[in-house]
């Protein structure tokens, strides 16, 4: 009788300890997934907290540069400031256009018939830094003030490590050009095509993002000024 019921407690013993394996199973299940879900919880926080970062400092970049803007202006026949001094300064180019254009002809033996655009890339490259000079000479002093602010933006959202995407740059670089008017587009790339290292660095990021992908090709001295940047662009980047 006493082997019988030694017997028996041996193994409700040996049953126990086995529930109790089988308990700590569970527990240690639960304790790995409420681990896992801790990670995502984190790591979701983590991207968030990133996230705010990013925006805290590309919207303070922003304003500042949309201070700078506010603070330009252009004097040919009248003072106009902000955004209206680059309409201002790009009627300017086109009324100085064709003038030298024509002094462009005769120094370099051009046909007079000859219009700008029949002319080779390369002879469009000479005459555009030839206008582009003659644009910016006429320019505020504080216009290469405006191209370094532009810089410091894009190169903030270019080099960023708080973006996991190049889709989330294109996004904000899509914020950027909407606080642009076509005419400052217009006049921050033929800025670009100056050969100062200053116009070349922001020039790389103009190019990169596309700022003047999408301006009418009518507000262009040429039709092929676009030709011209994006051949500077694809050679400095």
């Amino acid at each position: 009788m006493f082997g019988a019921l030694t017997a028996l407690f041996s193994g409700l013993a040996f049953a126990g300890i086995i529930y109790t394996i089988l308990l700590q199973r569970q527990e240690l299940r639960l304790q790995r997934r409420e681990l896992r879900l801790s990670r995502q919880e984190f790591s979701t926080q983590n991207s968030t907290l990133k996230k705010q970062r990013f925006d805290n400092t590309f919207f303070n970049l922003l304003n500042h540069h949309l201070s700078v803007v506010s603070a330009i202006f252009f004097h040919i026949s009248r003072r106009v400031e902000g955004q209206g001094a680059f309409s201002e300064a790009y009627q300017g180019i086109i009324s100085h256009t064709s003038n030298t254009f024509y002094q462009f002809k005769q120094e370099n033996g051009i046909d007079k018939k000859k219009d700008i655009s029949d002319l080779e890339i390369t002879m469009l490259e000479r005459l555009l830094d030839k206008m582009t000079r003659r644009i910016f000479k006429e320019m505020p002093n504080d216009y290469p003030l405006y191209a370094q602010s532009l810089y410091q933006l894009l190169k903030f959202l270019d080099s960023s490590n708080l973006l996991d995407s190049e889709e989330e740059r294109v996004f904000y670089s899509e914020i950027i050009k909407d606080q642009m008017t076509d005419q400052e587009k217009v006049m921050i790339m033929y800025y670009c095509l100056l050969a100062e290292e200053e116009a070349k660095r922001v020039g790389d990021y103009v190019y990169k993002y596309g700022v003047v992908d999408q301006v009418n090709p009518e507000l262009f001295i040429s039709r092929r000024d676009i030709d011209v940047f994006k051949k500077w662009g694809r050679k400095n980047i």
